[in-house]
C-alpha cells in the first residue's frame, strides 16, 4: 500500500507517470494498462518531488532526506547528490 502521494508527474508523451511518496519510493505506472511497471526506494523520509525528463529517459527525484538523485529509464541510479534538495527547493 502507498502512503501518501507528495507529486504526480505526466512523461511527455503521456505513456507512464511517476508517483512520489512518503513511503520511501517511487512508482512509475503505465497509463494506457494502469499497470505497475517499477518501484524503487528512492529516499529515507518520503520522495517530496520528482520531474520527468523531455525524453522519457531519466527521473529526478528530491526527497527529505535533502537528497537528489538522477534514474535512467530502467530504475537505476545514475547520479546522487546529498544535502542539495530541502523543501522542493535546491540548497545554496
Amino acid at each position: 500500500m502507498t502512503d501518501s502521494i507528495f507529486c504526480i508527474k505526466v512523461s511527455w508523451d503521456s505513456k507512464f507517470f511517476v508517483t512520489c511518496s512518503a513511503d520511501d519510493t517511487f512508482k512509475k505506472w503505465n497509463i494506457q494498462s494502469g499497470e505497475l511497471e517499477q518501484e524503487r526506494k528512492a529516499h529515507i523520509g518520503g520522495v517530496s518531488s520528482g520531474v520527468i525528463s523531455s525524453s522519457g529517459k531519466y527521473l529526478i527525484t528530491g526527497g527529505n532526506d535533502k537528497k537528489m538523485i538522477v534514474w535512467n529509464d530502467q530504475g537505476n541510479v545514475i547520479w546522487e547528490k546529498s544535502h542539495v534538495f530541502s523543501d522542493g527547493n535546491l540548497l545554496d
